[in-house]
């Protein structure tokens, strides 16, 4: 019995230690918004002849957003008038006003912590004070970046946001929301590479921790059933005479 409840406590504290390291990806759709929209990329204007340069203003697949956003192929880089590269693949998602959000499908586990990061690129030609929000329920976390923007530098920067889910957050929505400071005119926020992160346990985790629960279990009912034959034999013994 004592090896058998050795080997539990051991499969336990290992699944414990292991759901507690482990931060699993949580899947963000489109992430670097290179699914192409419906009808393509049909605009040119104040492209400034980039080559290569073209953008949307319809609905991003996989995301939510209105017009005067939508996905732009900046073309050519390093360019004169917007970025001097890209961080993953030809296309970004811009919004010149509205909101662009994504509520992911998994749920709020209590005591997770959810770490969300977005490339956030500061064109060369407008100002750009964009924000980055990760709701979880009715809580909100603002991204920061980890070096401090330079407007109109061209570059990109990395911003990161995280919460700890708490009890109350139990189930809820996780929603990611990439936006423009709302008051900034002639301005644009750009965003590319969208990734989403919480100390979720894998499955061989979840087994070692099952097993060991169901060791622990099986200890104790041997446990109550010795000492319940134990009790029924001092129960049975004859007293001793005096």
């Amino acid at each position: 019995m004592k090896t058998v409840a050795a080997l539990a406590c051991v499969l336990v504290a290992t699944g414990l230690m292991a759901a507690t390291a482990n931060a699993g990806s949580i899947t963000v759709l489109n992430p670097s918004f290179e699914i192409p929209p419906a009808g393509g990329y049909p605009l040119t204007g104040g492209c400034d002849g980039v080559p290569g340069c073209m953008y949307s203003e319809t609905a991003i697949p996989d995301w939510v957003n209105a017009q005067i956003s939508g996905q732009w192929q900046p073309g050519s880089t390093p360019s004169p008038f917007f970025f001097n590269s890209l961080p993953d693949g030809p296309t970004v998602g811009y919004t010149n006003g509205p909101n662009i959000s994504q509520t992911v499908s998994a749920a709020a586990v209590p005591g997770d912590t959810y770490t969300l990061t977005v490339d956030v690129g500061y064109r060369k030609d407008l100002v750009s004070q964009p924000y980055v929000e990760l709701v979880v329920g009715s809580n909100s976390a603002f991204a920061t970046p980890a070096t401090t923007p330079v407007e109109q530098s061209g570059d990109w920067y990395l911003y990161t946001a995280v919460y700890k889910a708490t009890a109350a957050n139990a189930g809820q929505p996780i929603t990611i929301i990439l936006g423009l400071t709302p008051g900034i005119s002639n301005g644009q926020a750009d965003f590319d590479a969208v990734a989403l992160s919480g100390s979720v346990p894998e499955p061989a985790t979840w087994a070692m921790l099952i097993l060991g629960g169901f060791g622990l279990a099986a200890v104790a009912r041997l446990h109550r059933a010795r000492k319940g034959r134990l009790d029924q034999r001092f129960a049975l013994a004859p007293a001793r005479s005096a």
